[in-house]
């Protein structure tokens, strides 16, 4: 009996993904050089559900104030969410652009292997910022696991100066997976089997089959024409606003195959583990400036004991090191909350609408977005509350010299 519900387990769970392939941790899209600026999609033929953010080489998005930059804000999601951060937060993005930050998100497939994920991040993020010139600091922000990616970022390069840490949670493989060891391990061993004598290799063929022709069905919809009015407006609509989502949606779908394959070849804890988590955090971790942000509903938040491992960190150290937390109306899902009203008048391009509604589409999107905006205001006034710009690289003191702790090395114009 427990063979037989494994095996309906399993081909449900490998019917989420498709037949598995030697995979990356990070998946580079299809992209255009350079990026959008800000509210571009709005006034040009691109994208209104999609937004403005552009796929740049390295695999990460970018986008550009409407302005000269205060600061890049580094955006990494929670997991799995995070493989396609560019649509999943795309409404938080989009206001730290608005609000004068170079955003550049860093979708990422999620691995039992921390190291590589940062790596693959870091490696994505350099890529991104090759040819653009950073102005002032690096200010990381991360929610969920994007917390703890950014985290062990800042603990091995100083230059992610400021840390905006939301929803963190540092749990294993055990208890942040119902059921790991009694159902997902002999799920996943039993799933990633070569052996003809099981189902598995044939369901992997057949979902493999059935994600090619979701794929060959996005790239006709890609490849519509205008025609003949209304086609023409359905057509436009397709191929702007349903592909990139839909084109995109596929690489969430993705990241399940190769965990399954990771926890069949015996992984069965995260790398570092959350012991060592800790650890790194209270020792090594070099930003200067911390925001914690936890929401009133998130069983699996761990803001406090990570406020207290950075309260430590901070304590050990000769630099200062500034530390707040906040605590909001909220769940661990409202960072993902996204604007799902269209201005009046594309409604009425598309439904022919009437001004009418417009009154009642605002009350509603006030209602829709008002924690998520809550949660947008705090952290906007963090990045604008930077107690002190970064430190110039200082020459090494001559040894008869003394430094005076209490005079300040400030450059003011140095300032993001």
């Amino acid at each position: 009996r427990r063979q037989g519900v494994t095996a309906a387990t399993t081909l449900w769970l490998v019917a989420i993904g498709h037949a598995w392939r030697p995979g990356v941790l990070f998946q580079e899209s299809s992209w255009r050089r350079g990026a959008s600026r800000v509210g571009a999609s709005r006034e040009g033929a691109t994208s209104l559900l999609y937004g403005d953010l552009e796929p740049v080489p390295g695999g990460s998005y970018v986008l550009e104030p409407a302005s000269a930059p205060k600061a890049v804000v580094h955006f990494i999601g929670g997991a799995f969410v995070g493989a396609a951060s560019q649509l999943t937060y795309r409404y938080v993005l989009e206001r730290l652009a608005k609000s004068g930050y170079l955003v550049v998100a860093t979708p990422y497939r999620l691995s039992f292997d921390y190291v590589s994920v940062c790596d693959a991040i870091e490696a994505s993020f350099q890529e991104a910022m090759r040819e653009r010139e950073a102005p002032g600091e690096v200010i990381g922000v991360g929610h969920s696991c994007g917390a703890l990616l950014h985290a062990l970022l800042a603990s091995r390069d100083e230059r992610r100066s400021r840390l905006a840490l939301v929803s963190y949670n540092n749990k294993g493989a055990t208890q942040a997976v119902p059921l790991f060891e009694e159902v997902v391990v002999p799920l996943a061993t039993e799933a990633m089997r070569d052996d003809d004598a099981t189902p598995a290799p044939l369901v992997r063929e057949a979902i493999e089959a059935a994600r090619g022709a979701a794929s060959a069905a996005i790239d006709l919809a890609d490849s519509l024409r205008p025609g003949p009015a209304p086609l023409a407006t359905l057509a436009d609509l397709a191929r702007r606003e349903v592909v990139p989502i839909a084109r995109q949606s596929l690489e969430l779908a993705d990241q399940l195959p190769d965990l399954l394959r990771e926890v069949a070849d015996g992984a069965r804890d995260f790398e570092p583990k959350p012991s060592d988590v800790r650890r790194i955090l209270r020792t090594q971790l070099r930003a200067r400036d911390a925001l914690v942000v936890q929401f009133e509903t998130d069983a699996i938040d761990e803001s406090d004991d990570l406020l207290a491992l950075l309260r430590d960190n901070a304590a050990a150290r000769d630099d200062p090191f500034r530390l707040a937390k906040t605590a909001l109306p909220g769940t661990h899902l409202t960072p993902l909350t996204q604007d799902i009203f269209l201005p009046a008048s594309t409604v009425a391009t598309l439904a022919q609408a009437t001004d009418l509604a417009d009154p009642a589409l605002r009350l509603f999107r006030d209602r829709w977005l008002g924690q998520v905006d809550l949660f947008y205001d705090k952290l906007d006034a963090w990045l604008l509350d930077d107690p002190a710009p970064p430190l110039a690289p200082q020459p090494d003191p001559e040894p008869e010299v003394t430094p005076d702790p209490e005079q300040p090395e400030v450059q003011p114009d140095a300032a993001p």
